[in-house]
C-alpha cells in the first residue's frame, strides 16, 4: 500500500542565481531610464526659466505702461536686471517695483543675439558711467526688438527668446548645439 499523504521530493521556486539575474536586469533598465530622464529634466528646467524670463519681461512692460515711464533691462551672461527712467537718467527700481532681477544657474548663459540700438532712446547716459539698459519697454506698450539665447550646456537644446516692437514676447526651443 502506498502512503497517500506523502509529498513528492521535487522542489519548486527560483534559485538564487535566477533572482540575481532579474535584479540585475531591473537595475540596468532603471539606470538607463534615469539617464534619459536627466537630459529631459535639463530641457524642462530651461523651458521653465525661459517662461520665467518672458513673464518678468511682460511684467516690466506692464509696469512701464502703468507708471508712464520707460523701463529698461540690463543683460549679463549670467542674468538680467531692471532699470527705471527718471528725469535725470536710469536708476535701479525701488522696492515696490514688481519684477525682480534674475540670476541663472552657474553654467547657464543668456546671450543677446540681436537688438535694436537703444542709444537713440537715451540721453547719452553712457558718458557719465550711469547704468544703461540693453532692452527698453516704453509706456506706449512698444519694446525695443530683441533676440536672446538661453543656453544650458547640459541640455540637448537651447531657447530663443524674441521680442517684437509691438510688445509681443515669445520663446521657442531650438534643437542642437550652438
Amino acid at each position: 500500500m502506498q502512503d497517500v499523504n506523502r509529498i513528492p521530493l521535487t522542489q519548486t521556486g527560483y534559485t538564487l542565481l535566477e533572482l540575481l539575474v532579474v535584479v540585475l536586469i531591473i537595475g540596468l533598465i532603471s539606470g538607463l531610464a534615469t539617464l534619459s530622464v536627466g537630459s529631459v529634466g535639463n530641457d524642462r528646467r530651461l523651458k521653465t526659466e525661459a517662461q520665467r524670463i518672458v513673464n518678468r519681461f511682460s511684467l516690466a512692460m506692464q509696469e512701464s505702461i502703468l507708471q508712464g515711464r520707460p523701463v529698461g533691462v540690463t543683460l549679463h551672461p549670467t542674468g538680467y536686471g531692471f532699470l527705471v527712467a527718471l528725469h535725470d537718467g536710469w536708476v535701479a527700481p525701488d522696492a515696490d517695483f514688481s519684477p525682480r532681477k534674475g540670476a541663472l544657474p552657474e553654467t547657464w548663459r543668456l546671450v543677446q543675439l540681436t537688438g535694436e540700438d537703444t542709444d537713440r532712446y537715451l540721453n547719452d547716459s553712457k558718458q557719465d558711467n550711469r547704468p544703461v539698459p540693453d532692452l527698453l519697454f516704453l509706456p506706449t506698450g512698444e519694446i525695443s526688438p530683441f533676440e536672446l539665447l538661453l543656453h544650458d550646456p547640459n541640455a540637448e537644446s537651447h531657447i530663443r527668446i524674441t521680442g517684437l516692437a509691438s510688445g509681443q514676447i515669445n520663446f521657442e526651443t531650438v534643437r542642437g548645439g550652438l
